[in-house]
């Protein structure tokens, strides 16, 4: 059985409902990607208890640490799993959110500095002025002015 991911609350949620009502005790529900498709810790903790209420069992095809088949959920593999789970969901909303801002047109990534400022910088440095002084001046941080001389370095080198 497959389910959309929305609405975000299990219960109302009918392809969920429904293979909990068709499942037959003992039988393996199969999740791949849990953190993208319970869409938070809460609902995947809903979803393990459901199941093994039911007497059903649950594994992940993406996070072998979520498995409460024959072997049982050990605590290490409790605590494995909260952190995969956390660490997936940051990385999908993140991958997603970056997607967006791109389909947007907003700009993704540190701004860019400017020709103005790259400018003064380098003059600074000319006048062998202190990257961190430099920066001072110029009102960026000491990396990006590193960052621009060492660019500036490395186009000379070539």
């Amino acid at each position: 059985m497959f389910d959309r991911p929305r609405p975000a609350r299990l219960s109302q949620r009918p392809g969920w409902n429904q293979l909990l009502g068709a499942a037959e005790t003992g039988a393996v529900v199969v999740v791949d990607r849990p953190e993208v498709n319970f869409g938070s810790l809460h609902n995947v903790v809903d979803a393990v208890v459901a199941i093994t209420e039911r007497g059903l069992h649950l594994r992940s095809i993406s996070i072998p640490a979520l498995d409460t088949t024959s072997s049982g959920v050990r605590l290490s593999d409790v605590f494995a799993l909260l952190h995969q789970l956390r660490s997936a969901s940051m990385c999908e909303s993140t991958t997603v959110g970056i997607a967006q801002s791109r389909a947007s047109g907003t700009p993704v990534g540190r701004p860019p500095i400017g020709a103005e400022k790259r400018a003064q910088v380098l003059t600074l440095a000319d006048q062998g002025i202190s990257a961190r002084h430099s920066a001072t001046i110029v009102g960026v941080g000491r990396s990006t002015v590193s960052r621009i001389l060492a660019r500036e370095a490395a186009q000379y080198e070539k």
